[in-house]
């Protein structure tokens, strides 16, 4: 079966740079049992890589942007954002790196950031706030 034909709860939408991090956070909601789509483990051989990822955003409920300085600057970052918007997908940007309110990308200047010291912190706060479907209110 084709890895684009599941549904998603969460679609990780991060930088090769920030892969690490976003592996721990993604181990952390395999331990939580979010459904969630990492392009790692979610493309299969053969697969076309883009197909693949257009397709399991369309199918995600939620997309979780991972902002660092390298993500700001990414334009494929910012088409998961721009794809997400168009698709009325909810967006929890989650704050990994050193970036100024400035250097934000303009759809997520105006969204409460999720901070955390860990990707397992990171992981709990998100399972929590999907859980509840509870709004973001100063990534708690």
């Amino acid at each position: 079966m084709s890895s684009a034909t599941k549904d998603y709860q969460v679609f990780l939408s991060y930088t090769a740079s920030d892969r690490e991090w976003v592996a721990a956070f993604r181990r952390s909601l395999q331990n939580l049992s979010l459904h969630h789509w990492f392009d790692i483990s979610n493309v299969e051989p053969g697969e076309r890589f883009s197909d693949t990822l257009e397709a399991a955003l369309r199918q995600s409920d939620t997309l979780i942007v991972f902002i660092s300085p390298s993500s700001v600057k990414s334009s494929a970052v910012l088409f998961e954002i721009g794809a997400a918007i168009a698709g009325k997908k909810r967006i929890i940007p989650v704050l990994i790196g050193d970036v100024g309110f400035g250097d934000l990308p303009e759809p997520l200047a105006k969204r409460q950031l999720l901070r955390a010291n860990t990707p397992e912190e990171a992981g709990e706060q998100i399972a929590r706030i999907l859980e509840d479907d509870q709004p973001l209110v100063n990534g708690k």
